[in-house]
């Protein structure tokens, strides 16, 4: 990637219970669930690389329920990546360069492009190297920027597309029961979006200068939405999140202590999870990180374990990140040089 790292921050095991676990150590995935990474220590999560309603049309959301092609008690390990963005040349080098993992089960936890044609192109390569690939679309992949792709009205139908393009591909965009020689899980993508109204710490006032998030944010520019849906309130998100309501069941058991549910989703699922605003560059990147319905579908379905991208820990210089946020009137450094903590670059499994 053009930037890497190695992230150790504590995470929970299982909310319900209080605990805390490694993501590759976990006793009730019994050994099943990994990082993309190494220097994994007992209760952290290990990532190796900082890549670690208008109606969509019901079959872009409904496929077969089956396990992984891969042989029974073949699976080794599920492993879980995100915010690839193969438009820069060192990302798709990156990607091809991935050794071949065909015992183990990839998530892909959005933001590949917004040319449909680089995203397939990413997926198809990690799918020749990873024996199931699971996906889901961040806010990237439905950005409407492409003269190719001008058949495509609003940010909708590039949802629609985004699928139907994955289910072409084999990779799955519903839920998936994993069989390993240390046990089993069920994989569930979940699609979402964000809300401002995610954000419920008070807003900054002693700093002069902070932006509106429509202001800093290229969603708001570069997404259309088919009415009466809008950024500006939570109709989005919650149409979205009510999407998945129209995919396949769950396999049978999913959720009972033999079959762990790991869901995944390109935003943030509960507040607490982001860094507290003040020690961000753009204070206003909060109204834009996560889901409050996406939170709340999470609990509901019982979720052992939850892997993000969007907003991680760790302060690090910047990863060139196609042009998704813009910096204040008056910086005089390129955007790529200036320190942030480490937002939508790497996945979380929390």
């Amino acid at each position: 990637p053009v930037v890497s790292q190695d992230c150790t921050a504590p995470v929970p095991g299982n909310a319900r219970l209080g605990t805390t676990a490694c993501c590759r150590h976990r006793r009730s995935l019994a050994g099943v669930v990994g990082g993309v990474g190494r220097n994994c220590g007992g209760g952290a999560m290990a990532c190796d690389a900082s890549l670690v309603e208008g109606e969509a049309e019901a079959a872009a959301f409904t496929e077969p329920v089956a396990a992984a092609s891969a042989a029974e008690g073949s699976v080794r390990r599920v492993r879980c990546i995100s915010d690839i963005h193969v438009d820069e040349e060192e990302n798709r080098q990156w990607l091809a360069g991935l050794p071949e993992h065909p015992e183990d089960v990839l998530i892909v936890a959005g933001d590949l492009s917004d040319n449909l044609a680089r995203a397939r192109s990413a997926l198809r390569t990690l799918k020749g190297k990873y024996g199931e690939v699971l996906c889901v679309p961040g806010n990237h992949d439905l950005w409407l920027s492409r003269k190719e792709e001008s058949g495509v009205r609003d940010s909708m139908e590039k949802l629609q597309a985004f699928l139907a393009m994955c289910r072409d591909e084999g990779v799955r965009t519903g839920p998936l029961r994993v069989d390993g020689e240390g046990g089993s899980c069920c994989v569930v993508p979940l699609l979402s979006w964000h809300h401002q109204s995610f954000d419920t710490e008070p807003d900054i006032t002693c700093w002069e200068g902070i932006p509106r998030p429509e202001h800093a944010m290229v969603d708001y520019s570069r997404c259309k939405w088919p009415s009466p849906l809008s950024q500006t309130d939570e109709s989005v998100a919650r149409a979205l999140d009510e999407l998945n309501d129209r995919g396949p069941a769950f396999p049978e058991g999913a959720g009972a202590a033999a079959l762990p549910i790991i869901s995944f989703s390109h935003f943030v699922p509960r507040f607490e999870l982001n860094p507290e605003k003040r020690f961000l560059f753009l204070p206003c990147l909060l109204k834009a990180v996560g889901s409050r319905f996406l939170g709340e579908r999470v609990q509901r379905i019982g979720s052992a374990m939850h892997g993000r991208a969007r907003v991680s820990l760790r302060v690090e210089r910047a990863p060139r990140l196609h042009g998704d946020w813009r910096p204040p009137e008056g910086a005089d450094r390129p955007l790529d040089k200036l320190p942030w903590l480490r937002a939508a670059h790497g996945c979380a499994l929390v």
